[in-house]
């Protein structure tokens, strides 16, 4: 027999979650929050039914950012061969593997490479990342670990920002130079940056990383979505 008490328990969270989705339609409110050494303040808020998760500056998965890559990904990456690899440089909550997967219907192998512990706990735990199958998550420092890889990319994806600045060592010709190393001829390069800093003046980083692309050889293309990030195109030319 079902105990009362239980009964009462399982009903109010049943009531209560469906309240806070209905709800998230009129006024977002915050589910969760941490503190994470890299960035701050995170926060796991409900919008229109669904979660996101956002630092003090910037989206991190599930909103503007998932639109950004949701945009570029299907018009480029859309024909990849299934024995195509993926690197992602960037984990946050698990937006880009949940396109790939979910909305790409694309089950190439990705490689995911995470500093912070937190986000790792995050994506599995609250968006339930490792469900999406064939997807291996690594902890660590993107720069060392890139710099030691052997393994070749058919396709790699920089996503890594702290807070809302991408930072400075990611965009330097010396970690550039190791990306073009391990992507294989042919292979597609995308970096999402910011095009206009909190200060609403655009990034000059951009123009930086524009220069270090070039100089490396890179063909490169820019995709503008929402007016917000700029996501730089690069392919390496063929043998």
């Amino acid at each position: 027999m079902l105990n009362l008490k239980n009964y009462d328990r399982i009903l109010n969270f049943f009531v209560v979650n469906r309240l806070k989705k209905w709800l998230s339609y009129v006024w977002p409110f915050t589910l969760k929050n941490w503190q994470s050494q890299y960035s701050g303040r995170v926060e796991l808020i409900l919008v229109n039914g669904k979660k996101v998760l956002n630092t003090l500056h910037a989206n991190y998965s599930f909103d503007s950012l998932h639109r950004v890559f949701q945009v570029v990904l299907k018009k480029h990456i859309q024909s990849l061969k299934p024995e195509e690899n993926i690197l992602l440089l960037g984990l946050g909550g698990g937006s880009v593997p949940y396109i790939i997967r979910k909305e790409m219907n694309l089950n190439n192998s990705i490689t995911a490479i995470e500093i912070d512990p937190l986000m790792i706990q995050i994506a599995k735990e609250e968006f339930d990342v490792e469900a999406l199958g064939n997807i291996k998550i690594i902890q660590a420092d993107a720069v060392t670990w890139i710099h030691k890889c052997s393994e070749m990319y058919s396709c790699i994806i920089i996503d890594v920002f702290i807070d809302d600045q991408v930072p400075v060592s990611i965009q330097s010709i010396d970690f550039l130079n190791d990306i073009k190393r391990i992507l294989l001829p042919g292979g597609r390069l995308f970096f999402n940056t910011i095009q206009r800093n909190r200060n609403k003046n655009r990034n000059p980083q951009n123009f930086t990383l524009y220069q270090n692309l070039k100089d490396l050889g890179f063909n490169l293309n820019m995709e503008v979505v929402d007016e917000l990030n700029v996501v730089w195109v690069a392919n390496s030319l063929k043998l």
